[in-house]
């Protein structure tokens, strides 16, 4: 898929419209922020460096070499690269705690629809102001208490 990014975006810069050097290294840019964010690090890294290398052959001058004579743009170079593993980590930090926070809802849900059935059923007492009291589940998970509201007996 990278290699497809990069073609797309070298074609139409070379081919297509014309435009210079700066816009095509924004373009490049995106194409690997996207890439990152929807493809993880290792499509990343290789859109990243073929980036860069389309981008030095056929973008920078010596057009046709891939001879870096400006120093400035090796920054161009390395930015790709550290755009790649940034927004290639961000995007998976994300969806790594997406993922923690519907276990965690799952694992609430679980446990408070239990003892809401189990209060009902008689096994939990209900304490003044609506509380309910579990000692054997507060063993189990840490809580001892909940604010869950029934109708008093």
């Amino acid at each position: 898929m990278a290699a497809l990014v990069v073609l797309g975006i070298t074609l139409l810069g070379r081919g297509i419209v014309h435009v210079n050097p700066t816009t095509i290294a924004l373009t490049f840019l995106l194409g690997v922020l996207g890439i990152s964010t929807f493809w993880g690090l290792r499509q990343a890294v290789f859109m990243a460096i073929s980036a860069a290398l389309a981008f030095n052959y056929f973008f920078l001058p010596p057009v046709g070499t891939f001879a870096i004579t400006d120093p400035q743009n090796w920054i161009a170079l390395f930015a790709f690269l550290i755009t790649a593993v940034t927004a290639s980590e961000l995007s998976e930090r994300a969806g790594r705690e997406a993922r923690n926070a519907n276990e965690r809802l799952e694992l609430d849900s679980t446990v408070y629809c239990g003892l809401i059935r189990r209060s009902i059923s008689g096994y939990f007492p209900v304490e003044p102001g609506g509380y309910l009291s579990f000692r054997s589940e507060h063993r189990r998970t840490g809580v001892a208490r909940s604010p869950v509201m029934l109708p008093a007996r």
